[in-house]
């Protein structure tokens, strides 16, 4: 692919491609509106697990390319999480959700010797109001099984991980027959990583 061709590829990749993980996020903000209004959940960022180091290389490589010049890319920082380099790419654009505009991609390489979810596999939300443990237990109340539709009565688990703890549960995109997960964090993902947003 051309260089010149490189923006499109990007908007596309990140309207296009995207589009099921984010159907899947706004069905459960919609579903869920009552139980989490009072954390004031604020969207943090979008990962995409890639199919192989080679998918990392190539997708990195474009943002990076476009990282002081294109306007659709504001930072990328690579850092290494649990053994495998992660981007974290600013987005000038952000992409609009319910719970305010996700302004980070998260970009992984695959993990070895494991089988899991590739493509654009979850979103991570963290409350303004509260923590997470208290927004997980409430999402996890009897009223969010009689409250949501069976489709959307994922549950949250905790999950402790090698740097930071986190609950997850499945949302599904019944537009697209697919399965995502919806992470709940402490914090912003660039706050961790040390990047400044401006």
């Amino acid at each position: 692919m051309r260089k010149e061709d490189t923006p499109s590829f990007l908007d596309h990749f990140l309207r296009v491609r995207a589009v099921p993980l984010l159907d899947a996020f706004r069905n459960w903000a919609h579903a869920h509106a009552l139980l989490h209004a009072s954390f004031a959940p604020a969207a943090d960022h979008l990962s995409y697990k890639c199919r192989e180091v080679r998918e990392y290389d190539e997708l990195r490589g474009r943002f990076e390319e476009y990282a002081d010049g294109w306007t659709g890319c504001r930072f990328l920082h690579q850092t290494v999480i649990s053994g495998r380099r992660v981007a974290a790419i600013g987005l000038v654009d952000p992409i609009p959700t319910p719970f305010g505009g996700l302004r980070v991609l998260e970009l992984s390489e695959p993990k070895t010797m494991r089988a899991e979810l590739q493509g654009f596999d979850h979103i991570e939300i963290y409350p303004a109001n509260g923590t997470i443990d208290e927004l997980a237990e409430a999402l996890n109340s009897v009223r969010n099984r009689t409250l949501a539709s069976s489709f959307m009565k994922g549950i949250f688990v905790k999950k402790e991980r090698p740097h930071h703890a986190t609950w997850d549960a499945p949302i599904v995109s019944l537009a697209h027959g697919t399965e995502h997960i919806l992470r709940l964090t402490d914090g912003p993902l660039v706050r961790k990583i040390g990047i400044e947003m401006r």
